[in-house]
């Protein structure tokens, strides 16, 4: 397939679906025993540059139902559907919107869509003055636009030593900073992942670590 990152995931019918580098999509059938490539639209035109570039890196995930694909393409600050359950000879979709609006620079390594149906992504705020920063952002089908929960800040900062005995910033620590109100923020997501008790887990990097979202947050 030629591709970066091995999303597959798996429609109603049991087909099994998988990026392809230059913006088509392979879909095998099981019951056929036949590979197609297939090309995606988004509302009704050709698919986007974004989309298609050979370095495109996609996040996947279908809906609980199966029936919706949800993507959003690394260093693009935009979230599709694509619909699994049509017929012919493409993959349709729609643009839902941006994730986190008015930013140019976004990088997102994790999405999921949750039990719920929502669709949950770990993105990173490039143009943040005083660097880079983690937002969790959110999309419940129907509505009008993804939702941007703002940033993702620790309220235990004492977690983990962030100097070594000298004082001296610990140089795996790169990838956690401190807000200048002092809140500590991580901005190198990984994953993300939704739980039947409406709690949404994020992991980062550089101190690796595990962020808990809780459910009175995320309303």
């Amino acid at each position: 397939m030629e591709h970066s990152y091995a999303f597959i995931v798996l429609d109603p019918k049991g087909r099994a679906y998988h990026p392809v580098r230059g913006g088509t999509v392979a879909r095998y059938d099981p019951t056929a025993g036949r590979l197609e490539k297939l090309p995606v639209t988004v509302d009704g035109r050709p698919a986007p540059a974004p989309l298609t570039k050979d370095d495109a890196i996609l996040n996947w995930d279908v809906s609980p139902d199966r029936k919706t694909l949800y993507a959003v393409e690394m260093s693009t600050n935009a979230l599709y559907a694509f619909d699994l359950t049509a017929g012919g000879d493409k993959v349709p979709g729609h643009y839902l919107g941006s994730l986190l609006p008015g930013v140019k620079h976004t990088d997102c390594r994790a999405m999921c869509a949750g039990p719920d149906g929502r669709v949950w992504a770990a993105v990173t705020d490039h143009d943040r003055p005083g660097g880079p920063v983690l937002h969790l952002c959110g999309y419940a089908p129907g509505s009008k636009a993804p939702r941007d929960y703002g940033p993702a800040g620790i309220a235990n900062p004492e977690y983990t030593k962030l100097t070594d005995s000298k004082g001296k910033p610990l140089p795996w620590h790169h990838a956690l900073r401190k807000a200048p109100d002092g809140t500590l923020s991580p901005w190198v997501p990984m994953g993300v992942c939704a739980t039947a008790d409406g709690c949404v887990y994020v992991t980062t990097i550089a101190p690796f670590t595990l962020l808990r979202f809780a459910p009175e947050k995320l309303r």
